[in-house]
Parts: structure tokens; C-alpha cells; sequence
């Protein structure tokens, strides 16, 4: 495709990946990035008077952010957003490419989640320079964390910012098709307290909390709750031995919900079937919720989206919107006042041994940055 280095997107995408960077565990990536942000820095202060034409920083969080500014009056500031943390199954990762699609020959994940996304937005940063191609201020941030909850986004200063929209490089979508609705997500701590006791001696005088448990997951409305929420009980665990009423069991669940008043009185029921369960028992229930994440709604016909579409007709790639079940970067800068969508970049199996992506997606996302970077409106 015009202006994109398949080659070097390629080359720069396998190292990225090459580099294990757990959530909590970004440091070595994030020194790579910054050194390659160093670089393109130089170049571009090579072909600049001021010295203020490209800045760079990593905050106490470990984010980095990096300002390209515009060499086009009045063009519309943007930010561009990926995550330098992975998921963690297997060690080592080592990428091959068989039939244009490259994949990890090891048991474990690939990282194109979502270093496919970083590498895409490197080699806009290349193209833009290389060819001195029209731009407004170009604001690149790379977050720490974002599959811990978000904790990089969360802790992010936005009063440094200059663009009020963005676009977060993520997702298992397509390149082509933007995310425009995300949901509000619950996560929920239960502990249940009973009474030990031995179990063939005198279970009567025991209140088994794992009873307790099962009396009030029966209850529970999970999975699919409506087209807009779910419910989900994933992580139980308690006891001490086949011999031992059971005292305490601790579960973990969540609920999300694009509806904040549905997420709430889902909530709700699964707090009251806790309460009555240990009620009819005799236990004590704890039920602790936290807002891990708002959710967020953005129109088809805002122009956010519009530029989006305009720059998929540029590339040769179908335009199309969709919602989310799941959350990202691009959920907190709502909250934030930066106006964000997500736009895929065709990772295949994300969070599995078999994730992968293919070559032709790398290119495509990166050639639709540089035709997006083009869409954006001038300023009123």
C-alpha cells in the first residue's frame, strides 16, 4: 500500500512481541518504545527549528506519551492510544509467519493484544515524517496495565492532553469496524462465613458455607441476562478438607450492563440472593461492589465516527460499527472528557494460545492511520 513499509511494520510488530510484558511487568517494552520514540523524535527535530517539535515522556505509572505537533494549521488535534501489557498463558513467544499469518510457534499467547495496534502507530509516526505528510498535533499515548482494569488509563494526567477525541488500536474487530457503544462493568467481592464443624461426628452443629454458596447461585439470573447485560460468577473457592463443614467461601463475580440502571438492579438481585441464602442458613454474607469501569455511547453520526468512515473509503476497506461486551482504554477516556471509540486491528483468538494476525491486517490498520490522520476535520 502507498506510503507503509510492510517490511519494517512487520520486523517492528515481531520484536514488540518478542518482548513478554505482563500486565504490571511493562517496563522492558515500554524502554524499547521510548527509545524508538527517542529516534523518531530526532528525525523530526532534524527537519524542525524549534526545539519544542517533539516531546516525549513515562510517567510515575509507567505510560509514555508522546506529542507530534501539527504542520498544518487548524486541523483537528487526535489522540492515538494502544496498551503495552499482555495476558499471561505460556512463556516464551516466538512469531512465525506461515501463509501471510504470523502466530507464536510456542504454547502461548502472540501479544498482537495489543502490540499489533503499538507497531501500526509506529509506522504512521515513519510515514509521516518520510513523506512530510499534512498533520494536525499528533498525540500518541501507550498505557500500562489496561488488561489489569485499566490502572494506566485510570492514573493518566489528562490536563496535558490537547485532543478532546481518540482512538484506541484494539480489539479482535476487523480493521474497518469501530467500536461505538462499551458497557458499564461491576466487579463483585462475597464472602460467606458459616460455622466449622467436623463433618462425620457433628456436621449438624457446622453451617456449611459452600451450601450457602449453591442455595444462592441457584437464585441467581447469570450469563445472559438481556441483549445489554450479563452476569457472571467466576471464581469460587473455600474449604479445608472432605472432613470439614465448610466456614468460609469467598467468590468473585461481575456484572456488566450498557445500562447503568440495568447493571445496577442486576446487582441488586444477585446482592439479595446472597443475603437470603445466608439468612435461611444462619451464615454471615458480605457483598462488596466496585465500578470497575463506566461504560460509554457514542452516535454513528458523530464526526469522530464520520472521519472513521471517510478514512476506511480511502484505504479500500468496509466501514462498519458495533458494541462492545468488554472494556478498554478507550471506557476511561470517556469518563475523562476525551471523546474515544475503539478501531479493530484483525487480532484472531486474543487471550488464547491461538492468537494470531495477519500480515494483511498489520498493513491495512497502519494504512487506515494514515488515511485517518487525513479525515479529521479542521477546527471551527
Amino acid at each position: 500500500m502507498m506510503y507503509i513499509n510492510q517490511k519494517r511494520l512487520v520486523e517492528d510488530f515481531i520484536m514488540l512481541a518478542k518482548i513478554k510484558s505482563y500486565s504490571g511487568q511493562e517496563k522492558e517494552v515500554a524502554s524499547t518504545l521510548f527509545t524508538i520514540l527517542e529516534q523518531i523524535g530526532s528525525s523530526v527535530k532534524s527537519k524542525s527549528t524549534e526545539e519544542s517539535s517533539f516531546s516525549l515522556s513515562i510517567d510515575n505509572t509507567g505510560n509514555i506519551y508522546a506529542l507530534l505537533p501539527g504542520n498544518t494549521d487548524g486541523l483537528e488535534p487526535v489522540m492515538l492510544c494502544c496498551h503495552m501489557d499482555t495476558v499471561q498463558p505460556g512463556e516464551e513467544i516466538k512469531p512465525i509467519i506461515e501463509d501471510g499469518i504470523i502466530t507464536n510457534e510456542c504454547a502461548g499467547i502472540l501479544g498482537a493484544d495489543d502490540k499489533a495496534g503499538i507497531a501500526a502507530i509506529i509506522e504512521l509516526l515513519h510515514v509521516i515524517i518520510e513523506n512530510d505528510l499534512p498533520h494536525g498535533d499528533l498525540e500518541i499515548v501507550f498505557t500500562v496495565m489496561e488488561e489489569a482494569g485499566m490502572a494506566g488509563s485510570k492514573s493518566f494526567s489528562y490536563n496535558k492532553l490537547k485532543s478532546k477525541i481518540a482512538y484506541v488500536l484494539d480489539g479482535s474487530m476487523r480493521p474497518g469496524l469501530v467500536t461505538t457503544a462499551a458497557p458499564y462493568k461491576n466487579r463483585i467481592n462475597i464472602k460467606i462465613t458459616g460455622k466449622a464443624a467436623h463433618a462425620g461426628v457433628t456436621p449438624e452443629k457446622g453451617i456449611s458455607s459452600i451450601q450457602v454458596a449453591a442455595k444462592a447461585i441457584d437464585n441467581m439470573k447469570l450469563l445472559r441476562i438481556d441483549d445489554i447485560t450479563t452476569a457472571n460468577i467466576g471464581i469460587i473457592s473455600g474449604g479445608t478438607g472432605e472432613n470439614v463443614v465448610c466456614s468460609e467461601v469467598v467468590m468473585r463475580a461481575e456484572v456488566r450492563s450498557h445500562d447503568c440502571k440495568r447493571l445496577e438492579e442486576q446487582t441488586s438481585h444477585m446482592h439479595k440472593s446472597v443475603d437470603d441464602a445466608a439468612l435461611y442458613y444462619g451464615a454471615n454474607a458480605e457483598f462488596d461492589t466496585i465500578l470497575l469501569y463506566p461504560g460509554y455511547s457514542i452516535s454513528e453520526n458523530d464526526y469522530l465516527v464520520r472521519c472513521f468512515e471517510d478514512a476506511c473509503d480511502k484505504t479500500g476497506l468496509e466501514f462498519g460499527t458495533c458494541i462492545s461486551g468488554g472494556g478498554s482504554d478507550a471506557n476511561i477516556f470517556n469518563r475523562s472528557g476525551i471523546k474515544a471509540v475503539v478501531a479493530g486491528i484483525g487480532v484472531k483468538d486474543p487471550h488464547t494460545e491461538r492468537e494470531s494476525i495477519s500480515v494483511k491486517d498489520l498493513t491495512d490498520t497502519a494504512a487506515l492511520l494514515v488515511n485517518l490522520i487525513g479525515s479529521l476535520p479542521r477546527v471551527e
